[in-house]
C-alpha cells in the first residue's frame, strides 16, 4: 500500500515537473502572475489526483473488510473403515474436501456436491445447466444423506470441517476420465469452485 502511494506521489511530481518545464519553454515572455497561476492550477490537479487516489484505496480496503472468500481443496486421501463383519479396521481410500475462509470477515458456506469441468465452464459463463452437466450430490440422491445440507459459519482465516466422500458412488454417477471439482455455495447463491481436481478412474 504504501509503495502504490510513493509511486503515485512520485508520478504526480514528475507530471508537475514536466508541466513547469513545458511552461518555461512555451511561456518564456509570460508574466509572473499567469505562471504562478499555472503552477497553482497543476498543484491543485494532483492533490485531486491524490484525493481520488486515497479514496478508492480506502473504498477498495472497506469492501475487503466486509468480504468472506473461500478456497477449496479436494483430493483422495486414504481413511480408516470399520469392517463390522470382521470386527476390524480396513484402509480405503475415499474423495476429501474442505473450504479454507480467505476472506476479511467471517462467512457462511454449504457444500453443494460435485461438477465436471465442463458443468464448471458452464456456471462461471452463466449458462443453464442440462441434465448431463450439472452439479450432482449421489450421496442425496442415492439418499444416503436425506437431510438438507446446511450452511457452516467459517471466522476468517478458519477451515471448514472436513467433509469425505464414497468414491465409489462418485464412479456411479461420473464417466471415466471425468475432472471433478468440489462446489460449495453460500446464502446468496454465489457459487466458488475447488482449486484442484480429482480424475474418475473406472478400471
Amino acid at each position: 500500500m504504501l509503495n502504490k502511494k510513493y509511486i503515485v506521489s512520485g508520478l504526480i511530481a514528475f507530471l508537475a515537473g514536466e508541466a513547469l518545464i513545458v511552461v518555461a519553454i512555451i511561456l518564456p515572455k509570460a508574466e509572473i502572475g499567469s505562471l504562478a497561476d499555472w503552477v497553482s492550477g497543476i498543484g491543485a490537479i494532483g492533490a485531486i489526483v491524490g484525493v481520488i487516489y486515497q479514496v478508492h484505496e480506502q473504498r477498495t480496503e472497506f469492501q475487503q473488510s466486509k468480504n468472506a472468500d473461500i478456497a477449496i481443496a479436494l483430493g483422495i486421501v486414504k481413511i480408516l473403515k470399520e469392517d463390522k463383519s470382521k470386527s476390524m479396521m480396513f484402509p480405503s481410500d475415499v474423495a476429501q474436501t474442505y473450504c479454507y475462509n480467505i476472506g476479511y470477515s467471517a462467512g457462511s458456506f454449504r457444500f453443494l456436491g460435485f461438477a465436471t469441468k465442463e458443468t464448471v465452464k458452464n456456471l462461471k459463463d452463466n449458462k443453464p445447466e442440462t441434465e448431463e452437466k450439472r452439479i450432482k450430490d449421489p450421496e442425496r440422491e442415492n439418499h444416503y444423506v436425506t437431510e438438507v445440507r446446511k450452511f457452516y459459519r467459517i471466522d476468517s482465516r478458519e477451515t471448514s470441517n472436513y467433509i469425505n466422500y464414497d468414491l465409489g458412488l462418485l464412479k456411479q454417477n461420473f464417466n471415466d476420465g471425468d475432472k471433478i471439482y468440489a462446489v460449495y455455495d453460500d446464502p446468496l447463491g454465489k457459487l466458488y469452485f475447488s482449486i484442484d481436481f480429482i480424475i474418475i478412474r473406472k478400471d
